[in-house]
């Protein structure tokens, strides 16, 4: 159980549910997000899209799932009993591109009887 503290507030809820989304701050530093910068950058640069080996290929970025303020608005959008799907390939758009249309990642190897909220 995470300290209540963490969940989002009732005004960030009504922001999530009239908006479809909420900012969620960290303590981490700005020195942290500079480094995932910079190493995301690197790995595209030397090696190409990592595919659904990003985490893998820059396991920092796990430091972002395991904050207690990132775990506290999950909590609170998705329930205690969230299900952190293993999916993190990373879509990149170039400046000035149309960017990617609409897709809905799946699979036969997250299929499952159970229907869970999928991140």
């Amino acid at each position: 159980m995470i300290d209540k503290k963490y969940l989002l507030t009732d005004d960030q809820m009504r922001h999530f549910i009239v908006n479809g989304y909420v900012i969620v701050n960290t303590d981490l530093p700005a020195s942290f997000h500079d480094f995932i910068y910079e190493r995301t950058d690197t790995v595209f640069e030397k090696e190409g899209n990592p595919g659904n080996n990003l985490l893998p290929r820059i396991p920092e970025i796990q430091t972002v799932f395991d904050d207690k303020w990132v775990i506290g608005g999950l909590i609170s959008v998705l329930g205690e009993d969230y299900y952190m799907q293993p999916h993190r390939h990373p879509h990149f758009n170039r400046p000035k591109s149309e960017g990617q249309r609409m897709h809905q990642d799946g699979g036969r190897r997250w299929s499952s009887t159970i229907h869970r909220i999928h991140l």
